[in-house]
């Protein structure tokens, strides 16, 4: 997923008025390096001017407005369903031993991906929940 760009610090939630919003999380500011290229007398003179710019990932949400559509289009966002799938067959490949032992290394790597993965949906569920707490969705 790419992150999107901003001058402005962006808010969390946007209505974007025909009927959709725009959700946003882990908006951080960063520093952004402007180049400028003008020519005086025939010259190039190269100016470096620093300024901040925000990141952010974001999604859209049609109303109403739910914590449940919030979580449901970031996870989709983040993972396509075939991706989850895959993580979840190979776990259970890897506990009923199709991979050989469960300590074995395939085994192991594909029960550490899908526990990777689930931590990461609960730290995203997390933060819309906390997002959605404090903009008063419910």
């Amino acid at each position: 997923m790419k992150r999107a760009f901003y001058d402005e610090m962006p808010s969390t939630l946007e209505a974007v008025g025909n009927g959709s919003y725009l959700y946003r999380w882990d908006i951080q500011e960063e520093e952004k390096t402007v180049t400028e290229h003008s020519t005086s007398d025939g010259e190039t003179v190269t100016a470096q001017e620093s300024s901040k710019q925000y990141s952010c990932f974001e999604v859209t949400i049609w109303s109403p407005v739910s914590s449940n559509k919030i979580l449901e289009a970031v996870i989709a966002a983040m993972w396509p369903n075939n991706r989850e799938q895959k993580l979840i067959n190979d776990y259970n490949a890897a506990t009923l031993g199709c991979f050989g032992t469960k300590s074995g290394e395939k085994a192991q790597s594909a029960i550490n991906a899908y526990k990777a993965f689930l931590t990461e949906r609960d730290a995203i569920k997390a933060q819309v929940d906390a997002d959605c707490e404090s903009l008063n969705i419910d």
